[in-house]
Order: structure tokens, then C-alpha cells, then sequence
């Protein structure tokens, strides 16, 4: 890729605009977004010719909820022979825990690490002590980061499921999707990651393998270069969907992209869980930027679902998924993965189902005082959480 630096210009939006977010958003959800002081200003990368350092992902078939349901999920563990290496963030589908013990009992190596906060309460904690006494090897992440956010699992050292899905048992009200590809390069570096994650768990670690793969997106290493370059590469279109932009960077690129010219749209739930207003001040500086943002409205539905998905679809030639959301936290201190992928088929299964929920969103508006009191409560308990 070329590399551009930032002008000073661009720089001062940038830092003006992360100092705003910092305050708003730590006084809203302290557990969202920490250690702000120690934010850097980085050099990003990009240009029209991005897309020739990405593979094309030949073999990407998609997936999405909740239309489709867990059914690959199921179907990928049912069929494993030799090994199943997971990493999640919240799992209560107990069909999903059911399969993984049936595979473990019949000769298939199970490895899981869940976020060790996520599996330390509610209904989560005690599938983990029901995996664990199946004799699976469940371990909780490193408390190194600040959660473990990842949403994927290898099968067989020969397919790879990358989501942007818990796998919890309210997915009927959730926009989410998920990538299964066999690509060797792919699973390669998915397992040395694994791997190493497994002994970041033992020592409390942070530690990341090398990385060679463009494709792959992992924070906290590159996340937020990856994706802000991503979308600088922009000329026509970007289509966005994600649960929380809150972060500086992402938020200048989408606005530099649509004072261009580029056709930015920025989809994401009108009140977000854990941080009901976080998205506003974000929202509202896109609009001024001239992107055009929508809000999926309350309650959740089969019909209207809940927009947890995080998502890039740029010029209909390539996108993103993956677990990353677009805050501070999720690009710096936690750990998370995601693919950046060409592949006609899988980008046009994007863009349709984008297409259906800008149909059915709402203009964003600022949101009045108590709008969101009662949806922190309603989503806590459809996740089963308590």
C-alpha cells in the first residue's frame, strides 16, 4: 500500500474530536473505553491501489442471523474430525455446548478460550464449568487484555469460521454474519494466534505472533490502521455497519471520505447496549461531514434486528467483518479478529442484506434524556447475563 501521513489539519480534528469522545464516553461507560491517556497519533495507509495486496477469498461462503440461524455453526462442529480451536466472547446456545461436548466424546481435540470476564457470570459461567467438566480444555483469556472479543474457530486445521456472532441463544433478534473459508494462509495464522493465546491466558500476556497475512485484521496490533486505511481507499461508496463508533480515527476517515465525494452510510442501533447514547456524538459529526447515518430503531426484532454487526463494504469490491467494533477500546486494548476479503458473491450477500435494514432504519437524531433507560435492562436479560 502507499503510505499517507495525516495533515495537520486532519490531526487536530482527529485529537479535538478523540478528547471529546474520551469525556463523553468515560462518564457514560467507564468500562468501554481505558487508559486514554496513552492514545497515540499514528500513520496510516492507503490509496486506489489497496486492493491489490488482499487475497481473494475464492472459497468464502457467508452466513447471517437471524435469518440463517446457527446452522453453520452447528453443521461445522458436527462435522470436525480432529480438532476444534474457539475463541469467544459470550456463549450461551447451549446446542452449541452440546455439540462441542458430543465432538470432544467422539476423539476430536476441543480447545476454547473465552473472555474471562464474559465467563465469569450469568449462564456463561456455568457452561463453562459444564465444558471444563466434560474434560474440554476451556481456559479464560489474559486479563492482559481488556476483554477478548473474538468470534471464530478453526475445524480440523482445514476450515476457518470468522464471525462477528456471539454465540449466544437470543441470535433470532441479532444482525450478525459469519465467513467460513478454507484458505490455508488464513487458518495458519489463526492458529498461531490461538496458540499463543493459549499461554497469554497462563501469564496474564498481550503477546502477538508475527504477522504476515493482509487480509487479517487483529487488534490491538493493526486493527485501526487496517480499517482506516480500508476506507481512505474509498472512491464511490462506503457502506458501514457497526454496534459502537466511538473511535477518533475511523470517524475522521468516514468524514474525509464523504467531503470527497465517496457516498458514506453509517448504520448502527438507536441505543446500544452497555453505552446507550455513545454512538451520538460520532453520529451527529458525520452528518456535518455529509454522510448520510441511520439508526436501527427499538425494540429488537426477527424483522428489525438489532445491529451488532460489524461490518465494511467499499465500492461493492471488497469488505470487511469481523469482531472489532469501531471504539478505542476495541481497536486498542482488546483482542480482536477480523477479515478484509474479495469475493463477488460474498460482498453482494453484504450489500443486499445492508441494503434491507437501511430500509427499514431511521434517520439518526439526537436521542431525548431517558430515551434508552428502559433497552440496557430488556437486552442484559434477552442475553442472559444476570
Amino acid at each position: 500500500m502507499k503510505h499517507l501521513r495525516r495533515s495537520t489539519r486532519e490531526l487536530c480534528f482527529v485529537l479535538v474530536f478523540f478528547l471529546s469522545v474520551s469525556v463523553s464516553a468515560l462518564n457514560s461507560n467507564q468500562s468501554e473505553i481505558q487508559n486514554q491517556s496513552s492514545f497515540q497519533v499514528h500513520t496510516f495507509s492507503g490509496g486506489t491501489d489497496a486492493y491489490s495486496d488482499f487475497l481473494n477469498i475464492d472459497d468464502a461462503l457467508m452466513t447471517k442471523t437471524p435469518d440463517l440461524g446457527h446452522t453453520v455453526i452447528y453443521d461445522l462442529i458436527d462435522n470436525a474430525k480432529i480438532s476444534i480451536h474457539l475463541m469467544i466472547y459470550h456463549l450461551t446456545d447451549e446446542q452449541v455446548v452440546s455439540k462441542l461436548i458430543e465432538a470432544q466424546k467422539r476423539g476430536v481435540e476441543v480447545s476454547i478460550i473465552f473472555d474471562n470476564k464474559t465467563a465469569s457470570f450469568g449462564n456463561a459461567k456455568i457452561l463453562f464449568q459444564r465444558l471444563l467438566d466434560a474434560g474440554i480444555h476451556i481456559v479464560k483469556s489474559s486479563s492482559g487484555f481488556s476483554i477478548s472479543h473474538v468470534k471464530s474457530f478453526s475445524v480440523d486445521n482445514k476450515i476457518l469460521f470468522i464471525s462477528t456472532m456471539n454465540f449466544i441463544k437470543s441470535f433470532a433478534t441479532m444482525r450478525d454474519y459469519g465467513l467460513t473459508t478454507s484458505e490455508p494462509s488464513l487458518i495458519a495464522e489463526y492458529e498461531s494466534v490461538f496458540a499463543t493465546d493459549l499461554q497469554n491466558s497462563q501469564t496474564g500476556g498481550t503477546v502477538t505472533p508475527v504477522l504476515s497475512v493482509n487480509n487479517l485484521v487483529w487488534s490491538p496490533v493493526n486493527s485501526r490502521d487496517k480499517l482506516t486505511a480500508l476506507i481512505d481507499s474509498a472512491q464511490n461508496e462506503v457502506r458501514l455497519t457497526v454496534e459502537n463508533i466511538t473511535d477518533a480515527y475511523i470517524t475522521a476517515s468516514l468524514g474525509n471520505a464523504a467531503k470527497r465525494g465517496v457516498t458514506v452510510r453509517v448504520l448502527t442501533p438507536e441505543c446500544v447496549y452497555g453505552g446507550a447514547y455513545n454512538n451520538e456524538r460520532a453520529l451527529k459529526t458525520l452528518n456535518e461531514w455529509g454522510a448520510d447515518t441511520r439508526v436501527m430503531p427499538n425494540p429488537a426484532s426477527a424483522d428489525v434486528p438489532y445491529m451488532h454487526s460489524k461490518t465494511i463494504s467499499i465500492d461493492g469490491n471488497i469488505a470487511f467483518i469481523g469482531s472489532e467494533n469501531f471504539s478505542i477500546n476495541s481497536l486498542s486494548y482488546a483482542r480482536e479478529f477480523g477479515i478484509i476479503f474479495k469475493n463477488n458473491k460474498a460482498i453482494s450477500f453484504l450489500n443486499e442484506t445492508f441494503d434491507q435494514d437501511w430500509g427499514k432504519s431511521v434517520k439518526f437524531a439526537s436521542l431525548p434524556a431517558g430515551h434508552c433507560d428502559s433497552f440496557n435492562g430488556a437486552f442484559k436479560s434477552a442475553l442472559d447475563v444476570d
